[in-house]
């Protein structure tokens, strides 16, 4: 029975602190858009480089440098491709956001043009973005002819 409330002491302190560190951050609406091509255009599922305008809170876009490796790819019965991306922001002297990319690729009428439709979890950061929380949402489309990706995300992150 001591153990159970020692345990429950403790869980009440983490709680306590995770809703203070909530309540300390400033939510913020983000909106991108993001341009990437493969580094090498014979490894379409490698890494990719890029660019990306961002806004924060209807502010004035900022530009940031964007890196993708693909962490893993399935192939779906349907044509369908999935990828899981990590994918970094580098805002110069503002630090870096970081995101997992978890994509649907399905593809379009047109041959090697596929569609992009991806959720962006589990944000890390650093500098302005330390502690960052939150979660975007991509829509857009890839060409394997070219390998260049563009996809615009939107969503609410918090610091």
């Amino acid at each position: 029975m001591r153990n159970l409330f020692s345990y429950l002491a403790a869980a009440s302190l983490v709680i306590v602190f995770a809703g203070q560190s909530w309540a300390n951050s400033k939510c913020h609406e983000v909106e991108m858009k993001v341009t990437t091509s493969a580094i090498d255009p014979m490894l379409p599922y490698g890494k990719y480089a890029g660019t990306a305008l961002v806004r924060i809170d209807e502010q004035a876009p900022i530009q940031a440098i964007v890196s993708l490796v693909m962490v893993e790819v399935k192939n779906g019965d349907d044509g369908k491709i999935y990828p899981t991306n990590a994918m970094t922001f580098d805002f110069g002297s503002l630090g870096t956001l970081s995101v997992q990319d978890k994509s649907v690729l399905t593809p379009t009428d047109t041959p090697y043009i596929y569609t992009i439709n991806s959720s962006l979890d589990n944000l890390t950061g650093t500098g302005a973005f330390a502690d960052v929380i939150g979660r975007l949402r991509g829509h857009g489309q890839l060409s394997f002819a070219t390998t260049v990706a563009t996809v615009e995300d939107e969503g609410r992150i918090c610091w």
